[in-house]
């Protein structure tokens, strides 16, 4: 009985072990199954997270290369305009991937010219450094060689006929002609357009500008030279004789001090032809027109020690406007300075020269009538050292409005002249470069400049993968603080 008692617990035991053993082997299969599945999971797990990991990484790359690229157009007016090839930027990321951001100059360039040559000006400055309205048959701006330094949009009727090599340089400032000229000679932003119509911008310019209301003064007359550096003053008013003017001025006065007081003065010649100019051709004269600055006016035969520039105060309310009638001119064939300086007024153009003309509704005996196809001779205003061996300084501080008369500066002789406010006249001669310290000869206020606005769209790459975009406008204002304002008006930055 023992023995098979005995017989019968072991096969128990054999049955129980080998249970055990399937448990246990269950057990392994289902844990590794089991195991074998989380790890599958968390091996996903991990890779998800590594690729969230990176597309953060992407959206921030991507991001941060858009930020620094607008950083570095901020400042570069090239960068981005309407005209110019719009350069790529490649980023370094901070996990060492590369990145590129591309350029595209959404501008457009018409539109860029027709705002710049119409409305961006404030109210009290001409919209353009340089217009000419001369007759078809004859350029409106004759350059001879040289540099023409203009910081402003130029317009010309006619042609513009540059000679000997030279440059007319408007910067970043629009260059149109309606007559025929040579791209390749002007510097301009957009591309100078030439033989197109320019009937309205000039029409709109000088609406712009107007015209002053002259009454006829009261006729003055010019006292004789006091002596040796003296000091003359002129009152305002009518002037019909350029002889005893240039008797003050041509070296028969040495050292002499002529002071236009503020207010109106009509030069109404009754000469003709040369004999209607009034000649400055002594290097120690200074002619100032306006009120003073940084000097003390009188007394009558004391010579006040004038500065070379900024001997009159373009700021006053009160200024000088000196109206050239009939054949008037003025010729500056030598002097230590000639200066004008124009009222400051609150509204309204600020005018120092005006050569009134039949297009501005001036009565006929007001009207400028001196010729000017022999340039040298006949421009109403002429700068030069020559005959003369001197330099001939002239600063108008204030738009020249002379629909009929032109402006010769023979820079190659000495002639040295700067008008900072604009001209709008009949024709522009230059011969040569002027010297660094007059440039630019013709100008308008930077904030006249009208330089427009930016708009770039900027799309970033990693890898050679797109992964963001970005519509961006610079406000650029005149040019003196590119990138002054950013607006960003679209933005997306996705895988």
């Amino acid at each position: 009985m023992r023995g098979r008692a005995e017989r019968v617990d072991a096969e128990r035991g054999g049955d129980e072990r080998g249970a055990s053993m399937i448990m246990a082997l269950v057990f392994v299969t289902v844990f590794g199954m089991t195991m074998a599945a989380t790890l599958g999971y968390a091996d996903q797990g991990f890779r998800t997270d590594r690729a969230v990991q990176e597309r953060q990484s992407s959206l921030y790359g991507a991001g941060g290369a858009l930020d620094m690229a607008i950083g570095a157009m901020r400042g570069d007016l090239e960068w981005g305009a309407a005209d110019e090839a719009c350069r790529t930027l490649p980023v370094v990321l901070t996990d060492g991937r590369r990145a590129e951001v591309t350029c595209t100059a959404r501008g457009d360039a018409g539109a860029v010219r027709e705002r710049s040559m119409r409305v961006g000006a404030p109210a009290d400055v001409p919209s353009h450094a340089i217009l000419t309205n001369s007759r078809p048959a004859e350029p409106g701006i004759a350059q001879a060689g040289g540099t023409l330094p203009v910081s402003g949009a130029v317009v010309a009727s006619s042609s513009i006929v540059i000679a000997n090599g030279g440059t007319l340089d408007a910067g970043r400032a629009p260059v149109h002609a309606g007559g025929a000229c040579a791209v390749g000679q002007i510097v301009s932003r957009p591309a100078a357009v030439c033989n197109a119509p320019t009937t309205n911008e000039i029409s709109d310019a000088l609406t712009r500008v107007g015209a002053p209301t002259v009454a006829r003064p009261a006729v003055r007359r010019v006292p004789s030279c006091p002596g040796r550096n003296a000091y003359v003053a002129l009152a305002p008013g009518q002037y019909d004789d350029a002889a005893p003017l240039t008797a003050l001025t041509d070296g028969s006065c040495p050292g002499v001090v002529v002071h236009l007081l503020p207010g109106t003065f009509w030069f109404n010649f009754s000469q003709r032809g040369l004999a209607a100019q009034w000649r400055i051709t002594d290097p120690t004269a200074d002619v100032i027109a306006g009120t003073a600055k940084d000097w003390t006016p009188g007394p009558w035969r004391s010579r006040p020690t004038i500065p070379l520039a900024g001997a009159c105060d373009a700021e006053h309310l009160s200024g000088a406007l000196l109206v050239f009638s009939r054949e008037s001119a003025l010729y500056v064939g030598a002097a230590h300075n000639v200066e004008a300086c124009a009222s400051a007024a609150p509204e309204g153009q600020r005018i120092a020269i005006y050569g009134p003309s039949a297009s501005t509704g001036a009565p006929a005996e007001q009207v400028q009538t001196r010729c000017v196809v022999l340039a040298r001779g006949c421009p109403f205003i002429m700068v030069t050292g020559w005959r003369v061996g001197a330099t001939s300084q002239l600063r108008v501080h204030g738009t020249v409005l002379a629909p009929s008369g032109a402006i010769g500066i023979d820079f190659a002789r000495g002639g040295q002249a700067q008008f900072d406010r604009g001209v709008l006249v009949r024709s522009v001669a230059t011969w040569g470069s002027p010297s660094a310290g007059l440039s630019p000869v013709f100008a308008v206020p930077a904030s006249a400049s009208a330089i427009p606005d930016r708009v770039v769209e900027l799309v970033v790459t990693i890898d050679g993968v797109r992964h963001g975009r970005a519509l961006v406008r610079f406000g650029d204002g005149g040019g003196d603080t590119p990138g002054a304002t950013v607006t960003i008006s679209e933005w997306n930055v996705v895988l």
